[in-house]
């Protein structure tokens, strides 16, 4: 009888210690989420989860594993990304510096993440940031490509070019790069080709994400990249 209800206090116990250890996870990530939507200027508090058990370990070290980050509608260079994912790894917040809410900087050893623009925010800005006389939409392709549509005046009259790129990403800067235009006389064509720069600058990202690969999917285009050192508030 004894031994039985030992085990039933013991497991009793153990709950307590798991419930608070989850609950000091949730309000630790609660004010996490604040301050990184304040020093990252994100237009609304983002969804923050701190991985790893036990968490209070890492809380009474001052250095969190992993913690996760995910925001919506985030401007970039007039650009709205439309979901922002950040994981961070190694965040160094001082567990007395948190008691009294004296966190100003949160060094990062390492962050990798990704910045997922719609075609819907892509063409939005593009709507009013295209080539002077050309009105430029894009839709997904087949096989990574992209498919694109430019409506431009040629020999005096509007016409609709439809066209197939490929993405390329340089100094955070997504580029479409046009291979073939199709829907006028190839000699207007050769111009308008020349003369297209379709571009999603993306170079101020929060959490200071360098991106080196972007891809396309059926609903818009998916940026990748990391950075190390990262000292964020700063």
């Amino acid at each position: 009888m004894l031994r039985r209800l030992l085990i039933v206090v013991l497991i009793f116990l153990i709950a307590i210690v798991v419930a608070v250890d989850r609950v000091g996870a949730l309000v630790a990530a609660h004010v996490l989420a604040s301050k990184l939507e304040s020093d990252e200027h994100l237009p609304s508090r983002p969804s923050v989860s701190i991985s790893g058990i036990p968490f209070i370990t890492q809380a009474f070290s001052g250095k969190y594993r992993e913690v996760s980050v995910t925001a919506h509608e985030v401007p970039v260079e007039h650009v709205a990304v439309t979901t922002l994912i950040a994981h961070l790894h190694g965040v160094h917040v001082p567990l007395s510096k948190a008691f009294r809410g004296a966190v100003r900087t949160v060094p990062v050893d390492r962050v990798n993440g990704s910045a997922f623009v719609s075609f819907d925010d892509a063409n939005a800005y593009l709507a009013t940031h295209s080539p002077a006389g050309s009105f430029v939409r894009l839709v997904g392709g087949s096989n990574g490509s992209v498919l694109l549509t430019d409506r431009v005046r040629l020999a005096g009259r509007v016409v609709t070019l439809h066209g197939v790129g490929t993405l390329r990403v340089s100094q955070n800067i997504v580029g479409v790069g046009v291979s073939r235009l199709t829907g006028a006389p190839a000699g207007l064509i050769s111009g308008v080709v020349g003369n297209l720069a379709v571009t999603l600058p993306l170079q101020a990202l929060p959490f200071r994400i360098v991106l080196q690969s972007v891809t396309v999917t059926s609903t818009g285009v998916m940026a990748t990249g990391g950075a190390t050192g990262v000292v964020l508030g700063s």
